[in-house]
């Protein structure tokens, strides 16, 4: 990559970057007396109207304006990568879950993400129709895989566990296509999580270490060892994430909930994310906007379904992630 590349890019994501919600909008949605008067703010940032009292019709919004950001680095990065690392996700969360559906004779088409980096139309008819020859060979193992696991075990557990990996080899190798060194770094942060978050459940579930060992992922900075010999604090001394390693020490000895932890685990990937921020032309504003509207889409998440539950705007406020 060269920074020169990103000259225009980085120009029209700063304009962009405007019709972020301001901290000031955010505290307003947490402070605001009803659901219909957080859904105005939304409103009044760009995003579709919803109404505030159905959920799957805020998720409708937030889908709308992820499609839309995507589209819009797609359409000024010089490298697809950036889109696929973050886009891959949803292509994940759609093959669960129509191999899930597959599986129980549900119909998945409704719970489809449109944010996928493969058309869900094309991943359901591949999948489904069984020719998936022009399926990433990663991906297309992962899902022969994982159908034949829940198959022979009937746990969708274990079928995750499968696609979860091919996820993050997926993602990495993108991130190493790619040339940036900031995405690499947060590739790598993002999978040192994952199998943090998944050490503590399995400890705190009390599941055997065979269940950890097909739930961890090679690739991030932490050595798999680490996360067999369940040494949370010890192993993440020098990692940014050795505050939400202490945590996540406390929740897998049942000492807390795993709410304070999981939260410290959001905040460190936002945080690596906001560091960029004021970079002043390369690929990291571009990265750092697609990471600052999904940071945006989870506190919405946070506010309406807090709202919808009748919370006070403490307890709301208490769950945000910035």
């Amino acid at each position: 990559m060269k920074d020169t590349e990103f000259l225009y890019a980085t120009m029209r994501v700063r304009v962009n970057e405007n019709n972020l919600l301001s901290p000031q909008a955010i505290e307003r949605m947490v402070d605001a007396k009803t659901p219909e008067e957080a859904a105005k703010i939304m409103s009044d940032a760009g995003y579709t109207d919803v109404s505030p009292r159905s959920f799957k019709d805020i998720e409708r919004s937030l889908s709308e304006m992820r499609k839309s950001v995507m589209e819009f680095i797609r359409e000024i990065s010089p490298y697809d990568e950036i889109c696929e690392v973050f886009a891959l996700k949803y292509d994940f969360h759609n093959i669960k879950t129509i191999i899930k559906a597959e599986f129980t004779g549900a119909d998945a088409e409704r719970l489809l993400s449109d944010s996928s980096y493969i058309p869900k139309e094309k991943l359901m008819s591949s999948i489904v129709g069984g020719d998936m020859s022009e399926l990433p060979e990663i991906m297309r193992n992962a899902v022969l895989a994982a159908k034949e696991t829940l198959a022979h075990t009937r746990d969708p557990q274990l079928s995750d566990f499968l696609l979860d990996r091919a996820y993050f080899e997926m993602i990495k190798s993108a991130a190493e296509k790619s040339g940036s060194e900031f995405l690499k770094g947060y590739v790598s942060l993002l999978i040192d999580a994952a199998n943090l978050r998944s050490a503590v459940r399995n400890l705190r579930q009390g599941r055997s270490d065979e269940v950890l060992v097909s739930s961890l992922s090679e690739g991030g900075s932490i050595p798999v060892s680490v996360f067999l010999s369940y040494d949370f604090e010890g192993g993440f001394s020098s990692s940014p994430l050795a505050d939400a390693a202490k945590l996540g020490a406390d929740a897998a000895a049942g000492k807390t909930g795993l709410m304070a932890f999981e939260k410290e685990l959001d905040v460190v990937l936002i945080k690596y994310m906001q560091s960029a921020k004021y970079a002043a032309f390369d690929e990291r504003p571009l990265i750092a906007y697609i990471a600052a509207r999904d940071a945006e889409a989870m506190s919405i998440r946070i506010i309406m379904a807090g709202k919808l539950e009748g919370l006070s705007a403490d307890e709301i406020r208490s769950r945000l992630r910035v």
